[in-house]
């Protein structure tokens, strides 16, 4: 009898840690901020908005070529430590130690929103890409990984 196989350890498409992953490397984090931190973990969702009709209207080929620049881009946004993890499909997460509050959150968030705002060239057409962003912050928004996941997609929701 064979041990069920585990799941990769990154994304197979875009090389980020996969979205198995994201809780525990949360937890992680949480742990090592350790109680009432000065400088505490912040979690950032990324949406491709209308990735599905890019895909539609350009082809799945080009469609994975856009993950894979959107991944990019978040890779070179984030500091030594910081995590980015592929969730879904259009879906990403930031996982960013030692924040100082909710100011330097919202703008890490202007200056990704900035970086991935720019055209994204694919051999068909270089089509412009919409992101909706939503963060949390511990200890304000939750102190355990689902807490920050739920504030965090609430966030998202309403961007």
């Amino acid at each position: 009898m064979h041990p069920p196989p585990c799941p990769p350890s990154h994304d197979a498409l875009t090389g980020l840690l996969p979205h198995a992953a994201v809780t525990g490397r949360l937890s992680q984090t949480l742990r090592a901020a350790g109680p009432a931190p000065t400088r505490a973990p912040g979690l950032i969702l990324v949406d491709i908005r209308h990735f599905r009709a890019c895909n539609d209207r350009y082809g799945p080929e080009q469609g994975d070529t856009l993950l894979q620049h959107v991944a990019r881009r978040l890779t070179v946004a984030v500091r030594h430590g910081d995590t980015v993890a592929r969730l879904d499909g259009d879906e990403f997460a930031l996982i960013l130690p030692g924040l100082y509050g909710h100011a330097d959150l919202a703008r890490v968030c202007q200056r990704l929103l900035d970086l991935l705002a720019a055209p994204y060239p694919l051999t068909a057409a270089t089509p412009t890409l919409t992101f909706a962003l939503g963060a949390a912050r511990a200890p304000d928004d939750g102190d355990i990984p689902a807490d920050l996941l739920r504030a965090a997609t609430r966030a998202l929701t309403h961007a």
